[in-house]
């Protein structure tokens, strides 16, 4: 039994290698369909880069700036993928020559584990028409960037960023720019005009970790809201009795940031609310609940902000710059292709991503991402 293993497995692994050959020749191009993929992402890439330095209050042109962030991540996300698949390919040829040399497994298991392995180095049609569908998307809206280039160029610019990515990915609220300026709009907005007055009140709402925190951090830090509130407070939602008694309402155009973590005490909500309407009157102070509970929503004066988690794509690019950090990862192929199953597992949590991502960072060895995935 031992003697005829190895023939079977040379007899198969030949055979898959013929398959793999003519499977590639009958592609053709892809190494070049890459490289076009590679340069529209690098086009775009600059047209994003630039377009986010910019205070754009435009909702179309914020909605067409979100359309190419997705478009962009799903370039880089199918981009890396091929470079993960080939980087496993690489190792599995390692694995193809120790094979033979791994005694504590039976023949039976041999096989089995070649089998597995071999399985995941073919390329297969649905690859090949999902690179199709993402390079006609490119191309689409690289004819459309010069316009938008254009119309992004009309609006002021933002102070100047860090000069490495990922610290502006972690300062930023990665695929929130939408969100972000509504956010921001509603703060800035005067306040009503009419003979009964409101204390505006925007709910945020969101599943746990999804970067409700984050998001109203990277708002709070906006020039715009620095220099149109005198005063901003995060507060407790689970004790505002103790707020209520305190004397930070009275101090002129507050922004208060209300977190609800556990439940919403609705008779404590109405005393606080109708105090700090009576105490900020005229103001345009405003007030932002964040909360995980679907019920919160209905505190608000205006339609809550829901946020969603945001696709693997996006997810990726935005774990992949805090992870590696100033580091190239196509120079660390085996750890891009640990960094990609490891984000698969998060779930979209930001606050992980950034924990992880940062332990990563401080360490880019195999063995410690292999850990971690």
């Amino acid at each position: 039994m031992e003697m005829i293993v190895p023939v079977v497995v040379n007899d198969f692994v030949s055979r898959v290698i013929s398959k793999l050959i003519h499977s590639y020749q009958e592609r053709g191009n892809v190494g070049q369909k890459l490289i076009r993929l590679q340069l529209l992402l690098m086009r775009l890439h600059a047209s994003i880069e630039e377009a986010e330095q910019r205070f754009i209050t435009n909702q179309q042109i914020l909605l067409q700036l979100n359309i190419f962030i997705e478009a962009a991540s799903q370039g880089y996300y199918l981009l890396d993928s091929f470079r993960s698949q080939a980087t496993e390919v690489e190792s599995g040829q390692d694995e193809v020559r120790n094979v033979y040399s791994l005694s504590s497994l039976n023949p039976c298991k041999r096989i089995r584990r070649m089998s597995n392995h071999v399985r995941s180095l073919l390329l297969g049609d649905q690859d090949m028409s999902k690179l199709q569908q993402v390079m006609e998307l490119l191309e689409t809206i690289a004819a459309n960037l010069p316009e938008f280039n254009t119309l992004v160029g009309g609006y002021s610019r933002r102070s100047r960023r860090p000069y490495d990515t990922y610290l502006y990915v972690e300062k930023s609220m990665f695929g929130r720019h939408i969100e972000r300026e509504e956010i921001i709009n509603f703060l800035l907005q005067p306040d009503d005009d009419s003979a009964v007055y409101t204390l505006g009140v925007l709910p945020i709402i969101g599943r746990h970790r999804s970067g409700k925190k984050t998001l109203m951090e990277n708002v709070c830090n906006d020039e715009r809201i620095r220099n149109h509130f005198s005063y901003v407070s995060v507060l407790d939602g689970d004790d505002l009795e103790a707020v209520i008694t305190n004397n930070d309402l009275q101090i002129n155009k507050c922004l208060l940031v209300i977190e609800f973590a556990f439940f919403v005490d609705e008779e404590s909500w109405k005393s606080f609310y109708q105090r700090a309407s009576n105490l900020l009157k005229g103001t345009c102070s405003k007030i932002v609940i964040i909360s995980s509970l679907e019920w919160a929503a209905r505190l608000g004066t205006t339609r809550p902000i829901t946020l969603r988690l945001l696709p693997l794509e996006q997810f990726w690019y935005f774990f992949k710059a805090i992870a590696f950090g100033s580091a190239d990862p196509n120079g660390h192929p085996r750890l891009l292709s640990l960094g990609m199953q490891i984000a698969a597992t998060m779930d979209g949590g930001f606050v992980r991503a950034q924990w992880c991502g940062r332990v990563l960072r401080a360490r880019l060895e195999v063995d410690t991402w292999s850990f971690q995935s």
